[in-house]
């Protein structure tokens, strides 16, 4: 029995770590979403297509990094970003990882990021329903 769950356990963090590997490179910002209603299906998103250097750099230790404002919708705002990212408990089911900007303190200022359809989606909880696409540049595997 011991060893059954030392096997689950390990294939579990496992798991969350190739996870977490799929997110290491370098993403440029393609597309913005901004709307009123959190409740439409996200097939009926009309997105904003943007020509951007906006970047963000996820590292394979947890570190990330931008060469912009991440506290809020800073798309032409060129103050660079660092911080964390990492995965909360409750967040496992749904593969969402939560970045923490240095730069952004206080309640409610950390983003939640995840894959989608192979681009990475940066969501801006305390701007109403605001999120951004990143396409990727660079992988580090």
């Amino acid at each position: 029995m011991k060893n059954i769950c030392s096997v689950l356990i390990i294939l579990l963090l496992l798991n969350c770590t190739s996870y977490k590997n799929s997110l290491v490179g370098q993403w440029e910002l393609i597309r913005i979403y901004s709307g009123d209603d959190s409740y439409l299906p996200s097939s009926q998103h009309k997105f904003q297509n943007v020509k951007s250097d906006r970047k963000i750099t996820l590292e394979k230790d947890g570190i990330f990094s931008s060469n912009s404002n991440l506290c809020r919708d800073g798309n032409n705002i060129k103050t660079p970003s660092n911080g964390k990212y990492y995965m909360e408990k409750r967040n496992k089911a749904d593969s969402i990882f939560t970045l923490e900007s240095v730069q952004c303190a206080g309640i409610g200022s950390n983003l939640h990021i995840k894959l989608k359809n192979g681009k990475l989606r940066v969501d801006y909880a305390s701007i109403g329903y605001y999120y951004e696409i990143y396409e990727r540049t660079l992988n580090y595997h």
